[in-house]
């Protein structure tokens, strides 16, 4: 069980370490860096510079300053890199590797350098946006892409671009049966989700429309197909935990392995019912949990997709636990034993377990 333990105000953007909440928030004319660590806030710096926006990745802490550059912290605020050149948010593709964007003006980019860093934030290269298609979707530990061109997917050299494989994903049309082949929406085959690695293998879903879209998996090393699966779903893949791949379309969870491409549907309504929460709208996964927002309601729910129940459900109340202004929460998020909420008024809900 969850209690709302801590509510702040003015909070422009947060993001979540393993064992602290780190968030901006307006102060006067100032947007000062907090955290939440231990059921109490804490100030890091004595002086209050003025951030631009805030971003964690490997236990760093990267803070965009006034100049539009960076400064780098390590997990207890003591400073690694100082006015680097370059602006938030990362691309990150994994706990390896990550692209910084470098050369713009007040948040306009004016030449998107891609700057490769690894897991120590050394620059390894830099190098202009690829000639395939304009982004990479997928970096892997060998320093290989995947990238997209309209139907072709491709694993390339991250930096001369040498072509390793090539993919047409019209090749599976046939897949696919007659009466979505000839939708008056058709636009060919396309990379309809974002692309996760599982192993030795790349996981996207694929469609002719953003509507219906179907899971296949690729060899990383050779390009070959090694599944597609049967059932189809409205969105791509949310969320790759342990040997499975996890869809959430309406009421339904749809659960795939990933070494066959069997699978595997939920129906959710019993349980939805039983805690009086509708379908969740805006969601994301967090290892076994579906963290989401009941669609134009102030009420959030945490699903276990392992026991297939919900944990926790809540139900904001304007005028006692909210303000009557607010009008919508974004997507929960949680950080060991709490579960962090933002509302359209900026306030920040903090809910600890019990």
């Amino acid at each position: 069980m969850f209690t709302l333990s801590y509510q702040i105000e003015s909070v422009l953007m947060y993001v979540l370490q393993e064992d602290k909440g780190l968030f901006l928030t307006k102060e006067g004319e100032s947007i000062v860096l907090k955290y939440f660590k231990d059921s109490q806030i804490f100030s890091p710096f004595a002086q209050k510079p003025n951030w631009f926006s805030l971003d964690c990745w490997n236990g760093y802490i990267l803070l965009e300053n006034e100049s539009h550059n960076l400064c780098v912290y390590d997990g207890n605020f003591k400073i690694i890199i100082e006015d680097w050149k370059g602006y938030l948010p990362l691309s990150k593709f994994s706990t390896s590797y990550a692209i910084l964007y470098s050369e713009n003006t007040l948040g306009n980019i004016l030449d998107p350098h891609q700057n490769l860093l690894d897991a120590q934030l050394n620059r390894i290269l830099s190098r202009p946006k690829p000639t395939h298609f304009n982004k990479v979707r997928k970096i892997l530990d060998d320093l290989s892409n995947i990238t997209v061109d309209s139907n072709i997917v491709r694993r390339t050299d991250f930096e001369i671009e040498q072509i390793y494989w090539e993919f047409d994903l019209n090749n599976l049309i046939n897949e696919l049966p007659q009466w979505l082949v000839a939708h008056e929406d058709h636009q060919g085959m396309r990379v309809r989700s974002q692309i996760l690695q599982y192993r030795n293998a790349i996981v996207f879903g694929i469609g002719q429309t953003v509507f219906e879209q179907r899971l296949v998996s690729l060899d990383i090393e050779t390009g070959k197909l090694n599944w597609i699966a049967k059932d189809y779903h409205s969105t791509g893949v949310n969320h790759i935990y342990q040997d499975k791949a996890y869809i959430l379309y309406g009421e339904e969870l749809l659960s795939i392995d990933l070494e066959n491409g069997s699978s595997t549907l939920a129906d959710l309504r019993t349980e939805n019912q039983k805690n009086r929460i509708k379908m969740l709208y805006n969601f994301e996964m967090k290892d076994n949990y579906i963290l989401g927002v009941e669609d134009k309601t102030l009420k959030f729910g945490l699903f276990n997709v392992e026991s297939m129940k919900y944990e926790f459900v809540h139900q904001f109340k304007k005028g006692k636990d909210i303000n009557k202004k607010v009008w919508q929460i974004e997507i929960p998020k949680l950080n060991g034993n709490q579960i962090y909420v933002l509302d359209s008024e900026k306030t920040l809900h903090i809910f600890s377990k019990e």
